[in-house]
């Protein structure tokens, strides 16, 4: 991905420094770069290069290459810290203390989202009218459509609760602005946008990635959005509004594309490796362009040596630790307890189980190439294959759910489940989710779309209970999405009535 980004005329470089500036004002956060589009493509090379452009800012820290996968985790019940963190990563998060003013990561995520989106506008607009053959530039536009479909449902799963609970509540029916072409962000400037209906949002981001299933080529590199990880995107979107039949449909034609399930004896030795037969996308890192000490496995854990102790030369802060309620979802037999490693709280002991060693510690991002060089997955062949087992079971079909969910289990524990059906069934495809796509960012919005309730154990620091059903008037429940933050809505007068329930409302600049 961002290693052949290497050939970088003037043209190009201004407009890497578009997409990484900073969120100062309204102007920044929705740029006219229409004005600028044809300055920067001086031929079609120049725009594939852009392109890639576009997935270096998808990897930035703020976005897929940490904040998303880990606000997903740590504001469920499978995770904790170990520790207040000394300059407050993820606190407010985790603590679910987030306020229109102080809202942790929300700012970043919402700019880095909209950022990514003006520019994916602009690359849009300029495509058809470059020199090149329709099939290559049908290719770049599925890429540039595909990456605004995955900044704005990145967007809906952080900033909107979900579908069931606005056809429910009107209460939650807010999606966020909706800028679909260059010209929007032209318009922008002079009547700043609002925020659409969810089910517009829904809408458009489906839209988007059936119109890039049409324009995509065949493309195999999981480095780069093929027409399986499209395909797989939509899956997941039709699954999050309960579009049963269509989910599977989706799910079924984005597993004939490809990839095999990592067998049990081989996981340990392939899970972290580049590409490998699970990966359908994933965002890549190399020792020159890696985030270093802000990826999540030096977050999340501190290595080990080869006898599994932490030494003098253990890296990583180590500051997220499994509780007891995730440990005990795994069998004895599964393979994935070996991810569970010496945590930073251990003291004496050497032997797992004995007095004085800790092992909460879960090794799932670990280093290539170095400690703090791993890939983040944003879709893999098991989440497909667990999308078509919940379809399955939501339509009645539990023999085919009870086969998919098999298929994901098996090749972690060598056992098949058998004889479980109905609501149990539904139920161990929600925890086999919990286990499989753990680190991922799913667990807090998969508790929130299935309507599902969840208490902290004693071994989190900050224990609460969320209830999507009848705990939406609990002091905390709100917080299970961002607010709108306080400077967006000083900047754009058209967002200060539609904070997100529960916050406090708009009161004025600083």
């Amino acid at each position: 991905m961002k290693t052949i980004n290497k050939k970088i005329n003037a043209g190009i470089l201004a407009f890497l420094l578009l997409i990484s500036s900073g969120c100062e004002d309204f102007l920044d956060r929705y740029p006219d770069n229409a004005l600028t589009a044809e300055q920067l493509f001086s031929d079609i090379e120049y725009a594939q290069t852009t392109i890639t452009a576009l997935y270096d800012l998808l990897s930035e820290t703020y976005l897929l290459g940490r904040n998303v996968p880990l606000r997903g985790s740590l504001k469920g019940a499978d995770f904790f810290h170990f520790v207040e963190n000394p300059d407050k990563r993820f606190d407010r998060e985790y603590k679910y203390a987030e306020i229109s003013s102080s809202a942790g990561y929300a700012g970043y995520l919402w700019n880095y989202c909209y950022k990514t989106i003006a520019n994916c506008n602009s690359i849009v607009s300029i495509i058809p009218e470059l020199d090149g053959t329709t099939e290559f530039k049908n290719n770049m536009l599925a890429q540039a459509m595909t990456i605004k479909a995955i900044s704005y449902l990145e967007l809906l799963r952080a900033f909107s609760y979900p579908p069931w609970m606005a056809e429910d509540d009107e209460l939650y029916s807010m999606g966020v602005p909706l800028l679909k072409n260059a010209s929007d962000h032209s318009n922008a400037i002079e009547n700043p946008p609002g925020r659409k209906s969810l089910g517009n949002c829904y809408d458009y981001v489906i839209e988007l990635l059936e119109e890039s299933l049409l324009l995509i080529d065949n493309n195999t590199d999981k480095q780069f959005l093929t027409k399986q990880a499209i395909q797989g995107i939509l899956a997941n979107v039709y699954l999050y509004n309960e579009e049963w039949q269509l989910a599977l449909d989706a799910a079924i034609n984005a597993e004939s594309l490809g990839g095999n399930m990592i067998g049990k004896s081989q996981f340990i030795n392939n899970m972290t490796q580049r590409f490998n037969s699970e990966a359908v996308f994933e965002i890549y890192y190399d020792l020159n362009d890696n985030p270093g000490t802000s990826c999540i496995a030096y977050y999340a854990v501190k290595s080990v040596n080869s006898q599994g102790r932490i030494d003098a030369n253990s890296v990583g802060y180590g500051d997220y630790g499994a509780s007891n309620t995730f440990i005990n979802l795994f069998v004895p037999e599964d393979i994935r307890n070996e991810l569970f490693k010496e945590d930073k709280t251990s003291s004496s002991s050497t032997q797992p189980g004995e007095p004085g060693y800790s092992a909460r510690a879960y090794h799932k991002y670990m280093g290539i190439e170095s400690a703090l060089v791993h890939e983040v997955a944003y879709l893999r062949l098991p989440e497909i294959i667990l999308v078509a087992a919940e379809a399955y079971s939501e339509l009645a079909n539990d023999v085919k759910a009870l086969e998919y969910l098999n298929k994901v289990y098996v090749a972690r524990t060598g056992i098949t489940l058998t004889g479980i059906t109905g609501q149990d069934l539904k139920n161990e495809i929600f925890n086999e989710r919990r286990r499989e796509l753990a680190l991922e960012g799913h667990e807090l919005y998969d508790y929130l779309r299935k309507g599902k309730s969840f208490t902290r154990d004693f071994s989190h620091p900050s224990p609460l209970t969320i209830d999507p059903v009848s705990g939406r008037n609990d002091e905390l429940f709100h917080k299970v999405v961002y607010p709108i933050p306080q400077p967006e809505m000083d900047a754009n007068p058209n967002l200060r009535d539609a904070q997100n329930p529960g916050y406090a409302p708009y009161q004025g600049g600083l």
